[in-house]
């Protein structure tokens, strides 16, 4: 896990993969309370500095005349790296695709994210339905893990008793395979004026990468896709208790969303949609096995289960080249307007 810090901006987000991060800025104009990130008090964020300069854009300007527009190249902290591979669980893999936030119950940060074992074999033969050379074991050990710091740069794996591994009586495991597959992308809410569940969260699950396909917990697998968005609640951001599922319906190969909950109360995700447009390029070799193009959609909903259909929100036009895709998108509301970070997938690599 590595942290960026910026001269020009507030926050940079490091993107494993072979994926570059964009910047996007969304002008609404007017002053505009913050959104929290994921689902904190959101008075904790209220931009009323006079001497802090709301969100600017070109059409903002009567002139621009001797008026520019630049990015900032970030630095990355000197303490980095805060988190390394450790334990036989994530010594694959870690820190990934996930939420880190300041808890404003104890003060602490917190992350709950993606940890993998590693590969035990280099050239194992890909099962059916996948490509030789572009299968990896740990795509199906993929366990939501949770890791806790003090100060936000040296973090631990508490020690916990919900999940064992061999040799290990306690561990940082908060999903386990057999409660439901895979889990990746838990977007994690915290309510503080909720006192009996003040901790929420959206993740994604794959039973079929489990020991019981047909169930997650004690749900149904999402059907027709392998994939769904399951609802959990906590008392204390450790003990997940499953309420709902699948919900939030994502489509065949959807594997990316991260769920806000909004000043009203509700909620709206951004997620990876495959879809296919008039003049899109298709590249053969690109792993993308439905031929599609991944765009970002969004969806809302008043109470977390019955979901808005799908708008596309971001993807390729003239001024991409032709072989560029859009896989995440994680938005920060500011005062006038939205600062974006979306991943970029290169689909010619």
């Amino acid at each position: 896990m590595n942290f960026y810090k910026s001269t020009g901006m507030n926050y940079f987000e490091k993107v494993s993969h072979l994926v570059p991060v964009l910047v996007l800025v969304l002008c609404n104009g007017g002053k505009v309370k913050g959104q929290s990130s994921q689902g904190t008090d959101p008075k904790a964020f209220d931009y009323g500095d006079p001497y802090r300069m709301p969100l600017l854009m070109p059409d903002d300007f009567d002139s621009m005349l001797l008026v520019s527009w630049r990015v900032e190249q970030g630095t990355e902290d000197p303490h980095n790296p805060l988190l390394e591979p450790a334990m036989p669980w994530d010594a694959g893999g870690i820190m990934a695709h996930g939420t880190v936030l300041h808890d404003p119950i104890d003060g602490l940060w917190k992350a709950w994210q993606v940890s993998t074992p590693p590969e035990e074999r280099l050239d194992a033969i890909a099962p059916k339905g996948w490509t030789q050379g572009l299968w990896a074991l740990h795509e199906t050990q993929r366990r939501l893990t949770y890791l806790e710091s003090k100060d936000g740069v040296h973090w631990y794996r508490p020690k916990l008793p919900f999940v064992h591994w061999p040799g290990y009586d306690s561990t940082n495991i908060l999903l386990d395979l057999n409660s439901g597959g895979t889990a990746v992308y838990a977007s994690v809410i915290i309510d503080p004026k909720n006192k009996t569940w003040p901790y929420e969260m959206f993740v994604i699950r794959n039973p079929s990468l489990g020991p019981d396909p047909n169930h997650v917990g004690n749900l149904p697998a999402p059907s027709p896709d392998k994939r769904g968005t399951y609802r959990y609640r906590s008392h204390d951001g450790k003990d997940w208790k499953l309420i709902a599922g699948p919900i939030h319906p994502l489509g065949k190969g959807g594997d990316v969303s991260y769920v806000y909950r909004q000043a009203d109360g509700s909620y709206v995700s951004y997620f990876k949609s495959y879809s296919f447009l008039e003049g899109d390029r298709i590249i053969p070799y690109d792993n993308n096995s439905q031929q599609l193009i991944r765009r970002i959609g969004r969806s809302t909903s008043p109470d977390g289960d019955e979901w808005t259909k799908p708008v596309t929100v971001l993807g390729r036009d003239w001024r991409d080249p032709g072989y560029a895709q859009f896989m995440e998108l994680c938005p920060l509301q500011v005062e006038g307007g939205y600062f974006g970070m979306a991943t970029y997938y290169d689909a010619s690599i």
